[in-house]
Order: structure tokens, then C-alpha cells, then sequence
């Protein structure tokens, strides 16, 4: 498992308060000796928050549950940006995880 960087800390940054804010986190991924297949889990999503992975949106603006979603086709080795885009900045994504998944395991 691959714990992603915690997008709790944009506490710190200077977000807007009354409008929708991009979050944006950067992670890289090694080349595997094995076939992989990458999975994103959220705990849970505040409402109206949008996920992008490399320029491609994953998630529509309306998903609230907690997810696992198959984003193998969006990433890439080395550096990968991956932004939320929160409608309510002051709510808090839940935990973020990537999770690398061996394709003989599917």
C-alpha cells in the first residue's frame, strides 16, 4: 500500500473559503517486476468533490461515499499528480490510499 500525501494538510495553504478550491498533491510510482493494477480508496469525500489524476477527471462532483476505484490507465511511473476539487473548502477528504494490486490476484 502506498499512503499518498495527506491532502489534510492544505490547512496550511491559502484556499478561498467561499468558493470551490484544487487541492493538488504529487506522487511517483517505481516500475514493478510484476503486473500491477492500482487501485484509489477514500475513506470518504466531502460533498461535491471532484478527483483528477494526470489531467483526467475520475471522479464527477457528485460522489460522496467512500471509494475504491481502478486508476491503473491514469497513472504513470515516475511522477503523477493527482488534485481534489473541493466545493466546501473547509470539509476534509478522508484517507487516501493507493493500493498496487498484482493482476494474477484479480
Amino acid at each position: 500500500m502506498l499512503t499518498l500525501p495527506p491532502i489534510r494538510i492544505y490547512e496550511h495553504e491559502t484556499i478561498p473559503s467561499t468558493s470551490d478550491a484544487w487541492v493538488w498533491r504529487t506522487f511517483s510510482l517505481e516500475p514493478t517486476e510484476f503486473c500491477v493494477r492500482y487501485f484509489l480508496q477514500l475513506d470518504s469525500m466531502p460533498t461535491y468533490t471532484a478527483i483528477e489524476i494526470n489531467g483526467h477527471i475520475i471522479v464527477p462532483a457528485d460522489t460522496t461515499q467512500s471509494l475504491t476505484l481502478d486508476v491503473t490507465d491514469f497513472v504513470a511511473l515516475d511522477e503523477n499528480r493527482l488534485g481534489f476539487k473541493l466545493a466546501q473548502p473547509s470539509s476534509k477528504p478522508g484517507q487516501i490510499r493507493l493500493l498496487p494490486i498484482a493482476c494474477d490476484e484479480l
